[in-house]
Formats: structure tokens, C-alpha cells, sequence
């Protein structure tokens, strides 16, 4: 029994001089662009593959009232994946695969369909797995810029439905056009290394 406790306690002690002998592991920042639109972005080197291989997390959540047309909008995004920094150790030029998920919520109060008044709502949500490329440049405080691909999941159209005043109701396709970025990924992030 004390031998296994001396066992654990020594593997407890490797593994936390391990965790931290890489110079600022943590990362923690902001992210502008798209996805993320605004948003925040962790990030954590691993010691393993000689220090280049980094778990991240981005979330956002937006009420976007303010800025369209909508009474009632907002926008959620959670992504996750894997950084692998190619040539230095959690820094510089790196790959990215991950995964995120979108939502997008908006309600229009009073809006016309076929001349009837009704409630009109987008509830919908997808998800995509995208690959990036960015570099990270800086020490304690950090600059990251990154584009990529959506590989999956972004939907040409979403479905829009309307709720009339005597209960009944109907949907239609809204078409996303050219206006909104697809496939196409970009963002530049900030951030506090520790």
C-alpha cells in the first residue's frame, strides 16, 4: 500500500514538473473575425510532441440586436481543436483541425409573408470541421492571425418561419448569397501567454 502511494506521488510530481518546464504554456486571448465574429480563444501546449502540439477552445455569444433589423437576435459559436506548430515550441507557424458549432437565433416581431402580418423566427444551427493555418508571434503577449476552410456543414439557405395571428404558420428558405464568407475562415487574435 505505501509503495503504490510513493508510486503515485512520484508519477504526480513527474508529470507536473513535466506540465510546466514549457515557457508560458497557457494562452488566453481575444479573437476577431469570422467564425468567431467576437470572441474568446484559449489555448494550452502540451508537453508532448516536443512541445508543438496545443488543444484550443474559441466561444463567442452575441446579442445582435443593436446592429440588424431584427427585435431579437443573437449568434453562438463554440469551436475546438488541435494547433501543431511546425518548426518552434508553441510559437510561430502553425496547422489547425477542429470542429465548431453555430447558432443563430432571430425574431422579427411584425413582418409581412404572402400580405399577412406575422412573428417571423431563424432558429438554426450547424456545425463544420475546418482546417486553418496562422502563426502565433510573441512571448508573454501574443498577435495571431489565421485562414482556413469550413470543410462541412454551412448550409446555402436557412429555414425561415412565420407564425400569423390565428395560430397557423409556414416557412420558407432563405437564401445566404454571396454576401456571407462560406467556406473561407479569418480571424485575428490577442492575447496573455502564462
Amino acid at each position: 500500500m505505501k509503495v503504490s502511494k510513493f508510486i503515485v506521488l512520484g508519477l504526480i510530481m513527474m508529470m507536473s514538473s513535466s506540465l510546466w518546464s514549457q515557457e508560458k504554456p497557457i494562452r488566453v486571448g481575444v479573437k476577431l473575425g469570422f467564425p468567431n465574429i467576437v470572441g474568446a480563444n484559449s489555448e494550452y501546449v502540451l508537453p508532448v510532441a516536443g512541445n508543438k502540439l496545443a488543444p484550443t477552445l474559441d466561444f463567442s455569444t452575441l446579442k445582435l440586436d443593436r446592429f440588424i433589423d431584427p427585435d431579437q437576435a443573437s449568434f453562438r459559436y463554440l469551436g475546438g481543436g488541435l494547433n501543431y506548430y511546425f518548426f518552434k515550441e508553441g510559437k510561430g507557424p502553425y496547422g489547425h483541425l477542429g470542429y465548431g458549432s453555430f447558432k443563430f437565433d432571430l425574431v422579427t416581431m411584425e413582418d409581412e409573408f404572402e400580405g399577412r402580418t406575422a412573428t417571423s423566427s431563424i432558429d438554426d444551427s450547424f456545425n463544420s470541421l475546418m482546417m486553418k493555418v496562422g502563426a502565433k508571434w510573441g512571448k508573454g503577449f501574443y498577435f495571431r492571425p489565421e485562414v482556413g476552410l469550413a470543410l462541412s456543414g454551412i448550409p446555402d439557405s436557412l429555414d425561415k418561419r412565420y407564425v400569423f395571428r390565428d395560430g397557423s404558420s409556414a416557412t420558407e428558405k432563405v437564401e445566404l448569397g454571396t454576401e456571407m464568407p462560406k467556406a473561407w475562415l479569418f480571424n485575428i487574435g490577442f492575447g496573455v501567454a502564462f
